[in-house]
């Protein structure tokens, strides 16, 4: 029901910025949740509504550099988030509580292990990006929020991370080739 509120306002104010940018924000402090239980059900619903999740619409007329840069931000933001939800709804390891994510990769196949340090590298890459556009969110108090919350993310995806080069470099002697390729690329 409130997804549904969120996602109406969304669709009516979607040629503002700051608008799309809160709502964004308060979907991405959900996929946040620290018992998970809300990150998973969010995830798992927005991956259903991924076809309404459009970023900021700037006017035709409006060629001014800010503009750019909000449109060029909130896009980021928007894959980000993406692929954030896509992976919380295929995996729990960004959920749940260290101990667990050991756990979890210690059963997990190779392709899995794989598969999540794609997700990471992609997810870490938007973040870098906009990272990049730091000096220009200062000066928006919305997009110091999103700063933050990224940096946050980013801080768990690296302690995810390194359990997962772990697991990797526990396996290394028993990998084909292939594996042993790829891995050497994550390591």
């Amino acid at each position: 029901m409130a997804m549904g509120h969120i996602f109406e306002r969304f669709l009516k104010n979607i040629s503002s910025w700051a608008c799309t940018t809160k709502i964004y924000i308060l979907l991405h402090r959900c996929l946040q949740d620290p018992a998970g239980n809300l990150a998973t059900n969010m995830a798992k619903e927005l991956k259903t509504k991924e076809h309404l999740i459009h970023s900021f619409q700037k006017k035709a007329s409006d060629d001014s550099y800010d503009t750019k840069m909000y449109s060029d931000i909130i896009t980021l933001y928007n894959t980000y988030l993406k692929f954030l939800f896509n992976f919380k709804a295929r995996s729990n390891l960004l959920t749940a509580k260290m101990s667990e994510v050991s756990m979890g990769l210690k059963k997990a196949s190779m392709n899995e292990i794989l598969q999540c340090y794609e997700s990471f590298d992609a997810m870490l890459t938007q973040i870098f990006s906009i990272f990049e556009h730091q000096n220009f969110c200062k000066r928006s108090r919305l997009f110091s929020n999103v700063i933050y919350l990224l940096f946050l993310d980013l801080l768990h995806i690296y302690k995810v991370f390194y359990v997962l080069v772990t697991e990797i470099l526990e396996r290394f002697g028993l990998m084909n080739v292939d594996h042993a390729k790829k891995c050497f690329v994550v390591y």
